[in-house]
């Protein structure tokens, strides 16, 4: 694995195109909390479904998902609402500095 030496505490994905079965367990001892934020209503990720290499992981979630990940759904936001100012104060402000992730976790 190439840079063996990074490690991070927390990481937010949001509106991820990362595919839903992201190999995790490769990332096991190097991630502590990940947030996972998915917009029910991202229409930006259905065009991932037709570029290769892309997924939809950031519209409806992982498959095997490690402890340290958490789903967080956001049903009816659409891509560009997950970076307003008042859902950073609330829910990645929160996240990066504690850990606490959004109270409707999935």
């Amino acid at each position: 694995m190439r840079f063996p030496e990074i490690e991070f505490d927390r990481i937010i994905l949001l509106g991820s195109v990362l595919k839903n079965n992201f190999p995790w367990n490769k990332f096991n001892n190097r991630i502590k909390k990940v947030l996972n934020i998915l917009g029910g209503g991202d229409k930006a990720l259905l065009f991932a479904y037709f570029v290769y290499g892309l997924g939809t992981a950031g519209r409806h979630g992982f498959i095997n998902k490690p402890e340290y990940l958490y789903e967080h759904k956001e049903e009816f936001s659409d891509h560009s609402d997950l970076f307003g100012s008042n859902y950073i104060k609330r829910v990645w402000i929160p996240f990066i500095r504690n850990g606490t992730t959004p109270k409707n976790i999935e």
